[in-house]
């Protein structure tokens, strides 16, 4: 399935920033060194076909065959529709489909998004009547673990980076992500313990002291 890598470097910036953490503020930012990747993955629902396709040549049928293709394995591989909910996603069954996808090329410092504009939810149990909605559902805690990192994600117009920043902190170890307590701090620290650093980065930082 075609997908790209990001580098993100803005995530671990916001982390120990003040805006972030009002409530106990850090004197040094944590991670340093350590990077982050994302693989993103999204749906039909989130970039509109009309975007997709450009003028009628070659090239422009075979990326819409791509894309196709892509939509499709999203379709069957990825997405679990929520009972009784019109075009409602189960999210913890589609995480773990997800999670799954992601296992035949798993590295350990990778975020896998899946993002869409279908609404998810959360059924509690198979009889739930009333599913909890939800922006975000992620893995906890396991970013540099021998575990999947990912996150289903619903994409909107207006500042979409805001729930996959949420859904980062989770897979980081924080217990929120609106503000951080100096636990959360400590529970992200203990995570980027199992990360292999980016010595260079670590010297140019104290370098810019």
């Amino acid at each position: 399935m075609s997908s790209f890598l990001l580098h993100v470097c803005l995530i671990m910036t916001a982390v120990g920033t003040p805006t972030y953490s009002r409530p106990h503020k850090l004197t040094e930012p944590i991670g340093t060194g350590i990077n982050v990747y994302v693989r993103v993955l999204y749906d039909n629902n989130t970039i509109p076909g009309n975007k997709i396709r450009g003028s009628k040549g070659t090239e422009s049928v075979r990326m819409d065959q791509t894309f196709e293709k892509i939509f499709k394995e999203l379709k069957y591989d990825v997405r679990v529709p929520l009972n009784d909910t019109p075009g409602g996603l189960d999210g913890p069954k589609t995480l773990d489909k997800l999670v799954k996808l992601q296992q035949t090329r798993f590295v350990n410092n990778v975020i896998v998004y899946f993002f869409t504009r279908s609404s998810i939810y959360l059924q509690i149990g198979e009889d739930d009547n009333v599913p909890i909605p939800k922006f975000d559902v992620e893995t906890r805690r396991t970013f540099c673990t021998v575990n999947t990192s990912a996150a289903v994600v619903m994409y909107v117009d207006t500042q979409p980076e805001d729930f996959a920043f949420r859904a980062a902190t989770f897979i980081f170890g924080s217990t929120r992500y609106d503000y951080f307590e100096r636990t959360d701090f400590e529970y992200m620290n203990e995570t980027f313990e199992w990360c292999r650093r980016n010595e260079a980065a670590i010297a140019a930082q104290q370098n810019d002291r």
